[in-house]
């Protein structure tokens, strides 16, 4: 039995991708969080990727009207886009997951955002399975959402490991 290559798909900040197949989606996490999607009995899913507070203004811990109103913007939009692509899913789940700069106060911002989209989920009635805010280097985040698998690591620890396979 030989093990296939899923293929990969880049979410750049500030935009989410919607899984239709059995894909991997990956995001770099510095400054910003990915809330990962997924249904626990259809395959559908998707990853959305932002940046935590107004560019040039990370290290501010307020949450400002502005910056709520993009998250939720974004947010309804990935929600209504992913349901629409699979009518049939009725378990919806969500893992979150931020990366912030502790030495600007980021962690402050990254866990108001955190306490914001733990609301919303709620609200929209999707159940958040787990929650996490890493403040140590940027991560590299791995999400299968046909089998709702979540891998973080430092990037560090990929480009070594890429230097190694070439």
């Amino acid at each position: 039995m030989t093990d296939r290559v899923l293929p990969e798909m880049q979410v750049p900040v500030d935009q989410f991708e919607i899984a239709r197949y059995d894909l991997v989606l990956w995001a770099q996490l510095q400054s910003s969080f990915a809330l990962c999607l997924y249904d626990e009995v259809q395959e559908g899913g998707a990853l959305l990727h932002m940046q935590i507070g107004r560019p040039g203004h990370v290290a501010d811990p307020e949450l400002t009207d502005n910056t709520l109103s993009t998250n939720l913007l974004l947010l309804d939009s990935c929600i209504a886009e992913l349901r629409h692509s699979d009518p049939r899913a009725r378990h919806w789940q969500a893992k979150f997951v931020a990366h912030s700069d502790e030495r600007r106060g980021g962690r402050e911002l990254a866990l108001g955002v955190q306490s914001f989209i733990e609301a919303y989920l709620e609200d929209v009635g999707i159940g958040l399975i787990s929650a996490a805010v890493h403040s140590d280097e940027s991560l590299r985040l791995s999400f299968r959402p046909s089998m709702g698998q979540l891998r973080c690591e430092p990037v560090t620890a990929t480009t070594q490991r890429l230097r190694q396979i070439t």
